[in-house]
């Protein structure tokens, strides 16, 4: 009988052609357990370790194969989940127990019952027929770091004991072997962690059925390397990537080996080849790699990182030792080379998408590989297993392979059904492995992260990532679409190099107004460029919002589209940049900005019925750019969002439009530089920008917003054409990705940049690397223009000068704050001259103690009115990081205050916070400003144990020179009547003057705060006339007359008794405008509620109804408990401290607030604080007839005022509302017409947006209407109602009209459809609330 020709079975995969890339092909159709399908391939890395393998992941670590048909990119950081190893050990449930019996008979324990039958046939040609797949992970055990093991699912198995082979019965136990041999077996137990047992050899073959089954399928031999090499090397789809050179592999081994000589390692690996000029080894784990599991991988040793090789070195002669057996090294293919030949290097560096300020690391040594492995039986090629995957070998991931190839290991020694032998036949086993090189431009293709192979973006693409930390949700790719194409935009980066904002490190510029926006903007293109070593994190983006916080602009910029962002952060550079030679760079480089009162320059094209950009261009009616402009970067807007009439819903147009690489504007040629790729429906805030830098035929890079981890990828010109071209799913408007914005630039200049050889070098600002430990080495970078003194970069010593220097600071009175009206408390910038009279400058000598007596001496000569140093409480401002109105607090400098943070005095590293220097403090407020408040004497005095021996007012010091703009007026001032808690009245025990006290002592002012001050005191009486309430009075506070004039001393001990705790804060009053009541200083166990009732002496029902609030922001409210004291409120909250901003607001009446409101006024504080930020940030936005229309945004057009629609105007919701008449502050009020999505129609009046008054609503489904009265939205007195359908149609689907009205609507309880159509609808037509679930009536 002729032998069975030499045939391989393949095995159909059960996973969907477009999911499935790995080729798993059985040469034997039959395996015990069940053969794996091909999704359940286990795809992960090797580490070696000296005994049981802790890879530190799960099986959903371990990444599968790859193929051109599946819906992940080739080079995406996310391989497929179905290719991994998810096999559950449950397949296994035969083998295990056999083997658990087989163990128990030779323990002496008692026998495990036998499993249930398991059918020994199986269809493999029939499709989808592979076993149930169970868990994922449900078999996967690791070791830990301390020898415990545990489960796929993190739980500690402390009883587990890793599996051993089962031994047949007629095989000679631990028992039958003579005690030199078993003491030999525990010895090397204990080396390898594997006893050795002896395998018999399964002689059996299969019968004639059997055999007929094999011979039917088509075979192949494991020696037809044609075949594999064309299952292994398949064709690439992407033409950017080329395949490279070939080679294979050949081994074989010894399995088990003998008695003698035993084969019990953990891991063995075999000779290194050399392929394409990079040198692979075979890497095989006999008893699995943490499973039961034959574990096959294949390693790129050149990219191996040294100190790894090293550390195998040693073991390298042992291993040859050990594996005497192998065949000879058999390399083929072209590139097979000798194993001393180091990788191919290119001959030519890639020019950087954006050049390093420092010296670059090490480029990442990788490559990327189309491997294979065959694993037979040597004496029968069509007996073994096939697989296959594409990977990135690289240090992080060396060896890539399957955890289990084939197993269980303990079976291969057997034949299983289908086979014509067993896998291990003679102890003997072989490898084929077979590689092609894949060249690979992107350095992406291929790549698979993991925890111990972290996406490093810098390494593969040369631009670190970016991520916007401040944002909870996962869009934040609109802003880092902003910034990614903004900072690969040279000539945007020039303007950055060339603005000089003012450095708060230097004495000299740090009273400068700040740039806010423009320091945080350097620091990013800083970070970019110096932020690439491995393991630095993302450059955060949050400082740039940051900014924005700083200036009041609390917008919510997660909803905003790449077009919004772009006109806030323009709008802000420019008003940096007035008055500078960079003025009007923003104008020559984007072209002058959209006017949203004309809407012209649109900077926008159609798409529908174009095929190219080009040809949108030619044919769009309104002017793309303004005339005689000629931008170097146009930014063009496709408009993918049109309002439709019919369905009355926005959408989202996915018509494809070919963004030409060239386009002509106004006979100006601009090459295409980058695109922002919007996904999802109009409101899911999916953007991520890709870019090419270089211009045509180089590098395309593409940023990820959080969903995808915040990598950098390089992509291909395929992948980017696919990436902005819908793809064909069932739901496009809502899964599509597509191109919304395309980006510009002029080609001369460009082909002007791409000429420059040089590396941009930048005079970096001193003050961008005060705080980044990697600037100490500032003096070594290649392309900084001007090595920076390294002692002046990082943190402070804390130690005081060696030289004691004068320092100049400016000192700022309180009283300043009485005139103040608005958010904040002081305005340094813009003006400057509320602050003007109240401004001293003060000289003092780094060595002064801050917390000393000399300092407020200094100040009792400079500041008139001043009687007692122990009057003067003093705070550093902080203005370098806060809002130019309201400055921070740093630390007081009197004891017995709220006690400030210790971190700036940890940062100065001064251990005890009395012992710290002026010179000390400059180093971090290097603007040198203090902030004055002087207590009343009175006061000061009745909270001591002894009353103040007040001095005679000394003579001025002679470095101690008032600022210019104080006259001799000035000095006569009486200081307690400018101090903000007023004279002590002994009649009715307040604090705080009455009536005529008050304006008695204000006549005494200079001439310049006179008028103001009689004001504020004025309306203080006429709103609040003082009531004297005997209850509201604590003794604790009640002061006693100040001391005779005789009884005055020369000067008080410097021991004398100083306040106890108190709190500093500033007071105001909201009545439709912010107005100042003055700064105060309160104790910290008193009631917050009682002491304002005190200083704005209210009665007992004004307090009751009195609101609290704090300034938390220029735009930020929170309310303040009553009933707290103000060291319970600090606890609650940690910015209610020193400098903060309390407000008093009372109740308006109803008839009041309407008026104004109709009246275009604010009484809301909440609108009053925004509408204020809004007229500092855009003054061109703020009153007139605008159309707003930004993609995924709500659309307005008409008339406005403190930038909300104010009047009439027209306005498209996003949930298909219309409405068009009066607004009053964004609110529908007056009357107007609203039609709804699902086109029922009411006319007539509105109030705070809801339906009040008179009017008419058509419902639309039934043409009934109802004519009449409203009050809150509801219908309310008497209305008429004309129906067009009879009362008999009640029981009838109000949308098809044919079906029972049975379905009710969850969970607003409407019941207005039949089944079939509550099932389709959304929301629900009656309130218009989601629908969110459908529950059927069943009437009896």
């Amino acid at each position: 009988m002729d032998p069975p020709p030499l045939l391989f079975a393949r095995e159909r995969s059960s996973t969907p052609p477009s999911l499935s890339q790995s080729q798993l092909s059985r040469f034997s159709p039959r395996l015990s357990p069940p053969p794996m399908p091909t999704e359940d391939m286990d795809m992960s890395m090797s580490i070696t370790l000296p005994q049981g393998q802790n890879h530190d992941r799960e099986d959903s670590d371990m990444e599968g194969t790859e193929d051109a048909d599946q819906v992940t990119q080739p080079n995406s950081p996310h391989p497929p989940a179905d290719a991994m190893d998810t096999t559950s050990d449950t397949l296994h449930a035969q083998a295990r127990l056999e083997a658990a019996t087989i163990m128990a008979e030779l323990a002496g324990t008692a026998p495990v019952p036998p499993p249930p039958p398991v059918s020994n046939t199986f269809d493999f040609d029939a499709p989808n027929t592979h076993p149930p797949v169970t868990i994922i992970g449900a078999n996967l055990v690791r070791v830990t770091s301390n020898g415990s093991t545990i489960d796929s699912t993190g739980e500690a198995l402390d009883d587990y004991q890793p599996p051993r082979p089962p031994i047949d019965s007629n095989e000679p136990g631990p028992s039958t072997y003579d005690d030199g041999a078993e003491s030999d077996s525990s010895s090397e137990e204990e080396d390898t962690g594997y006893r050795w047992y002896p395998l018999e050899e399964d002689t059996s073959s299969p019968d004639e059925a059997e055999l007929k089954e094999i011979e039917s399928r088509e075979d192949y031999s494991a020696l037809d390397h044609e075949y594999w090499e064309a299952k292994t090397f398949e064709e690439l789809e992407d033409p950017e990537y080329t395949p490279g050179p070939t080679g294979r592999i050949h081994w074989k081994i010894k399995y088990n080996g003998t008695r003698e000589n035993q084969q019990k390692e953990l891991l063995r690996k075999s000779d290194i080849v050399n392929v394409g000029g990079y040198d692979w080894q075979i890497k095989f784990y006999p008893r699995g790699n943490d499973s039961d599991y034959l574990s096959i991988y294949v390693e790129c040793v050149s990219v191996v990182e040294k100190k790894d090789k090293e550390g195998e070195g040693k073991q390298e002669d042992a291993r040859k030792d050990s594996h005497s057996d192998q065949e000879p090294k058999d390399v083929a293919g072209e590139q097979a080379q000798s194993t001393s030949k180091e990788p191919l290097a290119s001959t030519t560096k890639p020019r950087p998408p954006l050049p390093l300020l420092r010296n670059a690391p090490p480029p990442r040594r990788s490559v990327a590989a189309q491997v294979s492995v065959v694993l037979y039986s040597p004496s029968e090629p069509r007996v073994g297993y096939f697989r296959s995957c594409l990977h990135r070998f690289c240090p992080g991931s060396p060896d890539w392979g399957w955890t289990r190839f084939h197993g269980p290991y303990f079976d291969i020694h057997r034949r299983q059904r289908g086979q014509l032998q067993a896998l291990l036949r003679n102890d003997e086993l072989a490898f084929t492995a077979y590689i092609r090189i894949i060249e690979d431009e992107t350095g992406c293709l291929g790549e698979h992260q993991s925890a111990d192979n972290p996406w490093d973006s810098y390494a593969m693409t040369g631009l670190p990532s970016m991520v916007n930390r401040l944002v909870d949700c996962k869009a934040d790719g609109n802003l880092i679409s902003v910034m990614s194409i903004w900072m690969l935009l040279r000539p945007f980066r020039e303007l950055l190099y060339k603005v000089k904002a003012p450095d708060m490190s230097l004495p000299d510029e740090a009273r400068q107004k700040p740039m806010f926006l423009t320091t945080e903007l350097q620091e990013v293109l800083l970070r970019l460029r110096c932020q690439v070593d491995p393991g630095d994190p993302e450059v955060d983006l949050c400082g740039v919002l940051c900014a924005l916080l700083n200036y009041g602009i609390y917008d919510d910029l997660a909803k905003m589209d790449v077009v919004q962002i772009w006109e806030v952060l323009r709008t802000k550079l420019e008003q940096e940049w007035a008055g500078t030679p960079m003025e009007d760079s923003l104008t020559k480089l984007f072209g002058t900005a959209k006017d949203h009162r004309t809407g012209l320059p649109s900077y926008r094209v159609p798409v529908k019925g174009y095929k190219t950009i080009q040809d949108a261009i030619d044919g769009t009616k309104s002017p793309l750019v303004a005339p005689g402009d000629s931008p170097i970067v146009l930014n063009i807007e496709l408009e993918r969002q049109i309002f439709d009439e019919t369905s009355r819903a926005w959408t989202k147009l996915t018509d494809e439009l070919i963004l030409n690489d060239l386009v002509s504007v106004n006979g100006i040629q601009y090459t295409l530089f980058g695109m922002v790729i919007h996904k999802g429906d109009l409101q899911s805030g999916l953007y991520r920008s890709i870019i090419r830098p270089h211009g045509p035929g180089s590098n395309w890079y593409s940023f990820e917003d959080k969903r995808n981890e915040n990598i950098v990828m390089c992509l291909t010109q395929r992948e980017v054409n696919q990436a902005q071209r819908i793809s064909n799913t069932a739901d496009k408007e809502k899964s599509s990705a597509i191109a919304y914005l395309a980006t510009y630039i002029q080609s001369s200049v460009l082909s002007k940049q791409l000429d420059q050889v040089d590396l941009e070098k930048w005079e970096v600002p001193r003050g961008l690397l005060r705080n980044f430990a990697w600037a100490s080495n500032i003096s070594e970078w290649e392309h900084a223009t001007k090595p920076l003194d390294t002692a002046q970069v990082g943190e402070s010593n804390g130690a005081a000068e060696s030289e004691d220097i004068t320092h100049e600071f400016e000192v700022i009175d309180s009283r300043a704050f009485m005139s103040w009206e608005g958010p904040g408390y002081l305005d340094l910038y813009d003006n400057p001259e509320l602050t003007a009279a109240n401004k001293y400058t003060l000289s003092l000598p780094s060595s002064i103690i801050w917390k000393g007596p000399e300092i407020r001496d200094r100040i009792a000569q400079l500041v008139p009115g001043i009687e007692d140093p122990r009057q003067i409480m003093l705070w550093f401002l902080n203005t370098e990081e806060a809002s130019p109105l309201r400055p921070y607090f740093g630390p007081a400098s009197n004891a017995g205050f709220l006690p400030e943070d210790d971190v700036i005095f940890r940062k100065l590293k001064f251990d005890d916070a009395d012992t710290a220097t002026i010179g000390s403090f400059v180093e971090i407020y290097s603007d040198r400003r203090f902030w004055l408040h002087v207590i009343p004497l009175e006061y000061l005095s009745a909270q001591l144990v002894k009353p103040l021996k007040i001095t005679p007012e000394p003579e001025m010091a002679a470095d101690a020179v008032p600022e210019a703009g104080h006259t001799s007026q000035a000095t006569d001032q009486d200081d307690t009547v400018m101090s903000d808690l007023g004279d002590f009245n002994d009649a009715t025990g307040s604090l705080f003057p009455i009536e005529d006290e008050l304006l008695a002592e204000a006549t005494r002012l200079n001439d310049a705060a006179n008028a103001a001050v009689i004001a504020a005191a004025q309306e203080l009486v006429a709103v609040h006339p003082p009531l004297v309430d005997t209850e509201m009075i604590d003794a604790a506070n009640t002061a006693t007359a100040p001391p005779p004039a005789g009884n005055r001393m020369p000067e008080p001990p410097t021991n004398t008794p100083s306040l106890g705790p108190h709190m500093y804060f500033f007071l105001k009053v909201f009545d439709g405008t912010l107005r100042s009541r003055g700064a105060h200083i309160a104790k910290l166990d008193e009631r917050v509620d009682k002491a304002i009732a005190k200083i704005l002496q209210l009665d007992k029902p004004s307090q009751q109804k009195m609101g609290l609030f704090q300034e938390k922001s220029l735009v930020n409210l929170t309310s303040i408990r009553r009933r707290r004291t103000f060291q319970e409120e600090n606890r609650t909250d940690d910015e209610f401290k020193d400098g903060a901003i309390i407000i008093v607001m009372f109740p308006i009446p109803d008839e009041t607030k309407e008026d104004t409101f109709d009246r275009g006024e604010i009484l809301d504080l909440q609108t009053y604080l925004q509408s204020r930020s809004d007229t500092r940030n855009y003054p061109h936005l703020l009153t007139g007839t605008f159309t707003f229309d930004h993609f995924s945004s709500d659309f307005y057009s008409g008339s406005m005022l403190h930038r909300r629609p104010h009047g009439h105007g027209k306005r498209i919701y996003h949930n298909g509302d219309v409405y068009e008449g009066d607004f009053r502050f964004s609110e529908r009020h007056g009357h107007g017409t609203l039609t709804y999505r699902n086109n029922d129609v009411y006319v007539g009046h509105f109030s705070h947006d809801q339906r009040h008054g008179y009017g008419t609503f058509t419902d639309a489904s039934t043409g009934n209407v109802y004519e009449g009265n409203w009050k809150r939205d509801r219908r309310f007195g008497r209305g008429v109602t004309r129906w067009e359908k009879a009362e008999a149609d009640d029981d009838v689907c109000k949308v098809c009209w044919e079906g029972p009205l049975e379905a009710v609507f969850w969970d607003c309880g409407h019941m207005v459809a039949c089944l079939g159509c509550a099932r389709l609808m959304e929301n629900c037509s009656v309130c218009r609330r989601a629908v969110r679930g459908v529950v059927k009536l069943f009437v009896a």
